[in-house]
């Protein structure tokens, strides 16, 4: 689902299937699919356990590195009158609470929580206009949600959010320190006292400049841009176009100094700020990638249709 996030993500194609059966790891230090049958639209991680945001399917959960999987699905949104669960945007992890973000609420609900590791959920959005959720992040003890009218931030887990950002679609968000970037349909932004104030980050990016995706090494930034990579080395204080031969980017990560992005064509990961891309998709047979997401010593990267969640040794790709 391309349109943003982290990402994340603004356009929610309604794929009905049957997301179940985990599958046996591949022992080969390659891509293997480790959960099947349904569209991801975002990944959390905490430790060993992954959540696997769906676009009907609800969440799953990973206590053991994606080996196995289980639905945690009780309070979630459903469609009436329908089996399947409304599309899941994003999802964040602070503590013991787990958030999950929908596009469009039914009733107007567009925040779960759930204080059990996903056992049960329930709606925590007092506060938040009637919006559509494109993006869920934790800074501390705060958590962020991204919305078509702006940032809402919430103070105590969820309980009630006040808005603190008026930029509109904000579709991602990325966190480093007490730096917390958005990115928008109108560019990228920093706050660094958690919504207080905001900076703009717009300098040397193009006009109209929707951020789609972002990630941060240090203080390396690379964004994509409408499609295309867009690098900074300072904290977004300034952007430089990087010509990587292609565009159509759909999702960005970081791991160490490394950069990964996901495209219709598989992953591809960056050793130069994205100057240059070198294609990792040994063993990938399924190719629609739609996010990715870094835990420990592995890659992860949620696929779009069916595709599910496929999985890869981190040390294959540090050559």
């Amino acid at each position: 689902m391309k349109q943003s996030v982290i990402i994340s993500l603004g356009l929610f194609a309604i794929v009905f299937n049957s997301c179940s059966n985990s599958v046996e790891p591949n022992s080969s230090p390659a891509w293997a699919q480790v959960l099947r049958n349904c569209n991801v639209n975002a990944i959390a991680v905490a430790g060993r356990n992954i959540y696997a945001a769906t676009e009907n399917n609800g969440i799953y959960l990973s206590t053991d590195d994606g080996a196995n999987w289980s639905a945690v699905n009780n309070g979630l949104p459903i469609y009436i009158g329908s089996p399947y669960y409304l599309p899941l945007s994003s999802i964040a992890l602070c503590g013991k609470y787990v958030f999950a973000g929908v596009p469009f609420g039914r009733e107007g609900n567009v925040v779960y929580r759930s204080t059990n590791n996903g056992t049960s959920w329930s709606v925590c959005d007092s506060g938040i206009s009637n919006s559509s959720i494109y993006a869920l992040a934790t800074s501390g003890t705060d958590i962020f949600a991204g919305t078509d009218s702006g940032t809402f931030r919430s103070t105590n887990y969820g309980a009630t959010w006040t808005q603190v950002g008026y930029n509109p679609r904000v579709i991602n968000f990325g966190v480093s320190g007490s730096n917390l970037f958005e990115g928008t349909a109108n560019g990228a932004y920093l706050t660094t006292n958690n919504g207080v104030s905001w900076s703009s980050l717009n300098s040397g990016l193009p006009t109209p400049k929707t951020i789609v995706s972002l990630a941060i090494s240090g203080m390396n930034l690379l964004a994509d841009v409408d499609g295309w990579y867009y690098h900074s080395t300072n904290n977004g204080t300034s952007w430089t176009h990087t010509d990587s031969g292609f565009n159509d980017i759909y999702t960005l990560a970081a791991s160490g100094s490394d950069f990964f992005s996901g495209h219709w064509g598989g992953v591809y990961r960056s050793k130069n700020n994205g100057a240059s891309w070198t294609s990792v998709n040994t063993g990938l047979t399924d190719t629609c990638v739609e996010t990715l997401a870094v835990s420990g010593i592995y890659l992860y990267a949620g696929l779009y249709g069916q595709g599910g969640i496929w999985r890869c040794p981190l040390l294959q790709n540090a050559q």
